[in-house]
């Protein structure tokens, strides 16, 4: 016999617009304007919901039961002083860290009509919810790099979910796959930070050995890749460790990924907490990065690295933190190399996805 339990339950509605909410019978009826289609359950928190003000938010309400809901105000989202820079929001996640209420907010428009996931804490449920200023970007901004992550307890413990679009489409339509699961961690810096789960160590299948020749580990500007033709559509994993140069004039060392025509995708590891991806000649020629990371994490001598790529897209982790989400432009031939010569490189490791081989469509 189970006595004196007591739960709270708690449910924020994602909102793109402003709504009006009838509560009758437990029955939620927004207006013709909401977006309903996703609602975050709570183990100790709130429901959220009524931004009627005509100002952006998301929903609350509070429920002792989860049958029986009360009403209340909106959460205020502090975007530091300042008025909200995008057009339209809507709320991916709340969870509770210790004495703190984390928020993943999905965001567009602005001047340069950007997709972006600020990450906003609060010391209680009903708010106000202030912009994380420390890693303020959960994922890279971008719809194409990740998009909508959202808390759920798992049996081994408080996980994140997302998706990402991969380039394939059908007619006008993008397909979209889910992403490896991931860790939050909430640091002693305040920040939200997402993480390597343990259980993505399951989609390492076959191991492919990898090994230089000291001819190759030079400082020499032309990449390395490695012998072996790699099947990107069922993916691969790498990793190694990346030691940095001291040589602060030293060109960043990296990963590249080869595509037809003689392009290529290329990840620099600037330091332990800022990368840049973009687009680069096969040869190691005309870098153009068009997406800078930065965890803002204290920097070390060493890191370790762990690529994931499959189907267009792929994931870089840090020292198991997790920097980039880039969808490739353009099709892999399945060669993958380290720039540089590979200097700075060791400790490769490679291994085939345990996941299906399948094809997206053209």
């Amino acid at each position: 016999m189970i006595r004196n339990i007591k739960v709270r339950f708690v449910v924020c509605l994602c909102l793109l617009f402003p709504l009006t909410i009838n509560i009758k019978a437990q029955v939620f009826t927004p207006s013709n304007v909401a977006l309903w289609d996703v609602w975050c359950y709570y183990h100790d928190g709130y429901w959220t919901g009524k931004p009627a003000s005509g100002r952006l938010g998301f929903g609350f309400g509070i429920s002792v039961d989860g049958l029986n809901w009360k009403q209340r105000p909106s959460p205020e989202l502090d975007w530091s002083g300042q008025p909200c820079p995008y057009d339209e929001i809507e709320v991916a996640g709340v969870e509770r860290f210790g004495h703190k209420y984390y928020a993943f907010i999905t965001a567009y428009g602005g001047p340069d009509k950007v997709f972006d996931i600020p990450t906003f804490t609060a010391d209680n449920p009903q708010g106000p919810f202030k912009l994380s200023l420390i890693n303020t970007r959960i994922l890279p901004s971008g719809l194409k790099n990740g998009w909508f992550p959202g808390f759920f307890q798992s049996p081994d413990g408080m996980l994140v979910s997302h998706f990402s679009m991969t380039p394939a489409r059908i007619g006008f339509v993008t397909l979209c796959s889910m992403a490896p699961l991931k860790r939050p961690v909430a640091g002693k810096d305040g920040a939200m930070r997402l993480v390597w789960w343990n259980g993505n160590n399951a989609l390492k299948g076959k191991k492919h050995p990898i090994s230089f020749a000291d001819s190759k580990m030079t400082n020499d500007s032309q990449p390395v890749f490695v012998d072996d033709t790699l099947d990107m559509q069922r993916g691969t994993i790498l990793e190694g460790v990346i030691t940095f140069s001291k040589n602060t004039q030293h060109t960043p060392n990296g990963i590249i990924l080869e595509c037809n025509g003689g392009k290529g995708v290329a990840i620099e590891f600037v330091s332990s907490s800022v990368t840049l991806a973009g687009k680069i000649n096969s040869d190691g020629s005309n870098f153009e990065p068009d997406q800078t990371i930065n965890r803002e994490l204290p920097i070390r001598a060493k890191a370790q690295f762990r690529l994931l790529v499959r189907h267009g897209l792929l994931e870089l982790y840090l020292n198991d933190y997790l920097f980039n989400i880039y969808q490739i432009p353009g099709n892999l031939t399945g060669r993958i190399g380290f720039l540089n010569g590979a200097s700075g490189i060791s400790k490769p490791g490679m291994w085939t996805m345990t996941l299906p081989d399948q094809e997206l469509p053209k």
